[in-house]
């Protein structure tokens, strides 16, 4: 990267960063909304489908030092590979404190900045979190904050794939160097066959088997929280309508008609020029795309990696997960 591009970039920040001192947040009486996620598993539209409503404001990964904004050093702790897979005794009140000035308002990270997006508005009362590489902390979230916990999948392979297309690394080994997450999510076996995918594994499998580490904890405690609102990658794209009705019921959010808009937007840009266009079918379509790139032995080891981790969110053969469509009545909070 050259100097001029050093200087674009913090130019850049410089806009973003007045933009946000010129918003104004009062926390409002409507709980926050954390959104926990898988890469490459459609939480950037989630998550802006339900920033449109007025005065929601989104925090785009505020745990991920990947790309850290200031005060990201010194506020939190410096995990492996930038994966919060447990918290110490020490870093738990670093990070409780951190969220908590998300919350407030007294501090933003990659909020929304373009003035004419539908996403942005100069005053907000509430904030949605996107997490994505923290999903081991998704029940401390659920104890120490009043927030709702919205919990969104995609199937393992296409999202494997889609990681390995954009050259991102693999996190597994921040959750198998990581006592307290292997204590209490994997028995030897498990930590045994998992370190020998890493060492034997092709890219394929290594990456099967990073999102089933990634997605072990919220996917074993999720039958046990029944006032999680669970989405699914496949049933957004199968009916983006019956989401966007579930999420402004159990979530308290106002704007229907803005998120209607927004999600048939989205459908009209993935839309072919063809006068016999099927909705449902170029969504099933699209689900299926990425056998094209996967033989049926390649989908076979990757599902035995998810088998031998307990991991059933998905079937061999299939391309929707088999946790039902999340249009029932969601339990009340406990």
């Amino acid at each position: 990267m050259s100097r001029f591009d050093n200087l674009d970039l913090a130019w850049r920040y410089a806009i973003k960063e007045a933009i946000w001192l010129l918003g104004r947040h009062r926390p409002g009486p409507s709980r926050d909304i954390c959104l926990f996620s898988t890469r490459r598993g459609g939480s950037t539209w989630l998550m802006e489908l339900m920033a449109v409503n007025r005065g929601v404001r989104y925090l785009d990964q505020p745990l991920s030092l990947h790309h850290p904004a200031p005060g990201h050093i010194r506020r939190l702790p410096i995990p492996n590979q930038s994966q919060f897979t447990s918290l110490t005794e020490d870093e738990e009140p670093r990070v409780r404190a951190f969220i908590e000035d998300l919350f407030s308002g007294r501090l933003q990270v990659n909020a929304p900045w373009e003035l004419w997006h539908p996403t942005f508005h100069w005053t907000t009362h509430r904030v949605v979190l996107k997490i994505i590489d923290a999903k081991p902390l998704i029940d401390w979230f659920d104890r120490t904050f009043d927030v709702h916990i919205v919990y969104s999948i995609r199937h393992p392979l296409p999202s494997s794939l889609s990681v390995i297309r954009n050259g991102w690394a693999l996190t597994a080994q921040a959750y198998l160097r990581d006592p307290d997450f292997t204590t209490r999510w994997l028995d030897t076996d498990q930590i045994d066959f998992a370190w020998d995918v890493l060492r034997t594994g092709t890219p394929l499998q290594q990456h099967v088997l990073n999102w089933a580490l990634e997605n072990l904890a919220p996917l074993r405690l999720l039958p046990e929280r029944p006032h999680w609102l669970y989405v699914s990658y496949e049933h957004a794209t199968l009916d983006p309508e019956g989401i966007v009705h579930f999420l402004a019921n159990h979530l308290n959010l106002a704007d229907h008609d803005r998120m209607m808009k927004q999600v048939r937007a989205a459908s009209r840009s993935t839309r072919k020029l063809d006068s016999t266009y099927d909705p449902t079918h170029a969504a099933q379509a699209q689900l299926g795309a990425w056998r094209k790139h996967v033989s049926d032995a390649e989908e076979k080891t990757a599902f035995m990696i998810l088998d031998h981790l307990d991991i059933s969110a998905y079937q061999m053969g299939s391309n929707v997960p088999t946790l039902a469509h999340p249009t029932a009545p969601i339990s009340s909070r406990r």
